[in-house]
């Protein structure tokens, strides 16, 4: 699990929580993605402007931000329109799809089932990340 900005990273998790934060990257990791964590959402554009980061997976609740409007303002930046984005939380599956889809989020993952859903979809958002990017 990489904590500083890394040239080749993919993935950026965003969570305030450590436990679920090296959970994810571990996770994520065992899949063979490059992944960078990181525990609050201050300096998330710089991180992944700098890493090339391709797919987010934000924490919805965070302390300092809320991280559907973390993933709005991203969405705003022109260098990440191709970017994934993922909502994560603690609440079931079916009652984050209204938020991911105001969020501009390409996806939302209960922290319930992330073991069995996370990866496909970060898989997914790769895949659209490099056909958008050649």
């Amino acid at each position: 699990m990489q904590t500083a900005e890394d040239p080749h990273a993919q993935i950026l998790v965003i969570d305030d929580n450590a436990i679920v934060l090296r959970s994810v990257a571990r996770l994520l990791e065992r899949a063979g993605l490059s992944v960078i964590s990181v525990g609050s959402p201050l300096g998330a554009t710089r991180t992944m402007l700098r890493s090339h980061v391709k797919v987010a997976i934000v924490d919805l609740d965070m302390p300092e931000m809320r991280g559907s409007a973390l993933i709005e303002l991203l969405r705003k930046n022109p260098k990440l329109s191709n970017a994934g984005f993922v909502i994560l939380s603690g609440r079931p599956a079916d009652e984050l799809v209204e938020e991911a889809s105001s969020s501009g989020a390409d996806a939302a993952v209960s922290k319930l089932d992330m073991h069995e859903t996370l990866v496909p979809i970060v898989t997914r958002l790769l895949r659209r990340a490099d056909k958008h990017a050649t």
